[in-house]
């Protein structure tokens, strides 16, 4: 892995979130569209919107957010995606009663989509006809997310694995 950007947020004032002010400026979670147009990055308590051209993360993240969305509180809230109508967000926090909430993802859309909608997981469709197919390209953008993650924390665990055994020879 690389290190290819800096982020700094600040601190944005909307309450909720576990960690207190650090919370608002603790990235917890990142999501790209399935159409390649948008990324999102969350704290606890905002999510942040960058236009994204190819797949130029890095610079894209260079640029000034697109929007700064206040989420609703939530107790942990950490998982973040984008909605198939590729407007909206959605957003979830730790455990198996989770509700997922669908948010506007920037305000050009909240003016066309005035009010949010909290929903629990059998309302969203997951389980049913309705939801995304296995080889969806918002579920190969979940999956190749979650196995960058894996192989960051192999290659965390691998380095340390490494060093420990060069201090014991």
């Amino acid at each position: 892995m690389e290190k290819v950007a800096d982020l700094e947020f600040t601190i944005t004032g909307t309450p909720g979130g576990p960690a207190g002010r650090a919370g608002q400026v603790l990235v917890t979670g990142g999501a790209v569209a399935a159409d390649g147009a948008h990324i999102a990055l969350r704290t606890y308590t905002d999510a942040y919107v960058w236009a994204l051209s190819g797949s130029d993360v890095a610079a894209a993240l260079q640029d000034d957010p697109l929007a700064v969305v206040a989420l609703p509180d939530a107790p942990q809230g950490e998982a973040i995606s984008f909605a198939a109508d590729f407007r909206s967000l959605l957003l979830g926090s730790e455990g198996v009663s989770s509700v997922i909430t669908a948010i506007p993802a920037t305000p050009d859309v909240a003016q066309r989509q005035p009010e949010a909608s909290a929903t629990t997981e059998s309302e969203t469709g997951f389980g049913s006809a309705e939801s995304a197919s296995p080889d969806s390209a918002s579920n190969n953008v979940t999956a190749g997310l979650i196995a960058v993650g894996m192989v960051a924390v192999l290659a965390g665990v691998t380095w340390l694995v490494r060093r420990m055994r060069r201090k014991a020879s």
